[in-house]
Formats: C-alpha cells, sequence, structure tokens
C-alpha cells in the first residue's frame, strides 16, 4: 500500500486558532509541486490546503486534524519562503502590519496585477 502515498515533506509550522490556541508541529507538503519544478512551497500549500489538513504536534507526537476555518496563521521559517522570486522584482511592494487573533503580523505585499489595472476599487 505504500507505493499508492504521495511523497511529502514535512515543514515545522506555528498555528495560531481562532481561539488563542498556539499549535507547534508539523504540516506536511507534496515533495513535488504542480506549479514549479522543486517541492511545493508553504504558499502554494496555503492556496490548496483542504478543509481539514494534518498538523503532526511537537510536544505530544501526536497527529492532530485541524479545521482550515478555525485558523487564524500558520508561521513558517523564513527559510521555506525562498524560491525564484526574480520575476517579482519590479512589482510595486508595500509593507503592510495587521492585528488578527491578538497577534501583529508584519510583512510586505506584492502587487501582481494585470497590465492596464490600477489596483484601485474605483478602476
Amino acid at each position: 500500500m505504500d507505493d499508492l502515498r504521495v511523497p511529502t515533506t514535512s515543514l515545522p509550522v506555528d498555528i495560531l486558532c481562532v481561539d488563542g490556541t498556539n499549535v507547534l508541529g508539523d504540516i506536511y507538503l507534496p515533495a513535488q509541486s504542480s506549479r514549479q519544478p522543486g517541492p511545493m512551497r508553504p504558499d502554494e500549500w496555503g492556496d490548496t490546503v483542504h478543509a481539514f489538513f494534518p498538523v503532526r504536534s511537537r510536544a505530544a507526537h501526536t497527529l492532530t486534524i485541524l479545521n482550515r476555518d478555525a485558523v487564524v496563521a500558520v508561521t513558517v521559517p523564513a527559510s521555506a519562503n525562498t524560491g525564484d522570486d526574480d520575476t517579482l522584482v519590479d512589482l510595486p511592494v508595500f509593507r503592510v502590519a495587521v492585528e488578527a487573533g491578538g497577534t501583529r503580523f508584519e510583512g510586505d505585499v506584492v502587487v501582481d496585477m494585470p497590465p492596464g489595472t490600477s489596483g484601485s476599487p474605483t478602476g
């Protein structure tokens, strides 16, 4: 039966849930991405994750199924987000800060809009 398994790689995460619970554990990403060569990146996983996903707790060494709708944030090591971002060099970047679930998140947002669009709500 092992020959039917999708090869995966584990990724350490810190998951903040709606109720304030923090889950320190590992999620499992496919070893091959359908979007680019190599393993799936965390941003791709976040776009494709199902309504429920498994997390292996580092403290209890148990597998827990989490509801995606109960998750405020999934924090991954910065090294997990490395990739070929050369195509993003000329795009506008905005520094943002967001508060959610009692936690402040800061980072950069890259605006990748189709040519000829302004991105403003009024057009």
